[in-house]
């Protein structure tokens, strides 16, 4: 017995909307223009990029009154043999403050921002310190 149309009406059902969608790419790529725009924080941001569900196109469909979810890391060249981790978050709450006053706070290592259409997830990182990693990296970047 074949299933398909049950199946792809399984799929309808737990794939986020085209709405979703829009507004996945309009909260990222909206804060990831801002870090590139920052004058401070240019200094530091190597690169950024989408990660987890988002980026691997496996993210289903919210439910209730959840809002979408992306992951957005920061790649930036901070000495994390000199700085700290909270040293190096430390850097980003100006910019937060600046552009999303009441909407952020801090989760761990990572910053969450919360937007009415959709929740971003600021992961900082930073470049190794060792020159053959940190060349690897910055090819891959």
């Amino acid at each position: 017995m074949e299933l398909k149309a049950q199946f792809n009406e399984f799929l309808r059902d737990i794939r986020p909307t085209d709405r979703q969608k829009e507004n996945w790419k309009t909260g990222s790529n909206t804060l990831r223009s801002r870090l590139a725009a920052d004058e401070k924080l240019n200094e530091i941001v190597v690169a950024t990029f989408l990660q987890g569900s988002v980026r691997r196109s496996t993210a289903i469909r919210p439910t209730g009154d959840k809002r979408p979810d992306v992951d957005i890391v920061v790649v930036t060249d901070i000495d994390h043999l000199s700085t700290t981790p909270q040293e190096a978050m430390d850097k980003f709450v100006p910019f937060l403050e600046r552009h999303y006053s009441g909407k952020w706070r801090p989760q761990g290592r990572s910053f969450g921002i919360e937007m009415t259409y959709v929740d971003l997830d600021l992961v900082i990182t930073a470049l190794p310190t060792d020159p053959t990693s940190r060349q690897a990296m910055e090819r891959l970047y």
